[in-house]
């Protein structure tokens, strides 16, 4: 459970070599992690990750509603960005995109 009025956040950064018949080379992936609880009810959390190889960013934002204790409501939103390796600079465009809403229910007898 997420504690009241807390705001935490962790940045990666991992290399990993790759030795292949084809080639060698090393993927490097930038992960950050950030979540905001307003309440032990009321939290939003987020997940980014780049990696150089496949130029792709991705994204996964999550609201969580607690409105009866062992009852919650989600909404989580994807989004998915490739980089155009033919053009220079910055060069993001969207690939992939999905908004879901969940409630999970507990059924007590």
């Amino acid at each position: 459970m997420s504690q009241p009025n807390r705001a935490t956040y962790r940045h990666l950064r991992d290399n990993y070599f790759a030795h292949t018949p084809q080639r060698n080379f090393v993927e490097k992936l930038w992960q950050f992690k950030g979540a905001l609880s307003w309440n032990p009810d009321l939290s939003l959390s987020t997940f980014i990750q780049y990696d150089n190889i496949s130029y792709a960013l991705s994204s996964n934002t999550r609201l969580r509603w607690t409105f009866r204790p062992g009852d919650d409501f989600f909404v989580i939103w994807d989004r998915a960005w490739t980089r155009d390796v033919t053009r220079t600079g910055i060069n993001l465009g969207p690939t992939a995109e999905s908004i879901t809403a969940k409630i999970g229910w507990t059924f007590r007898l």
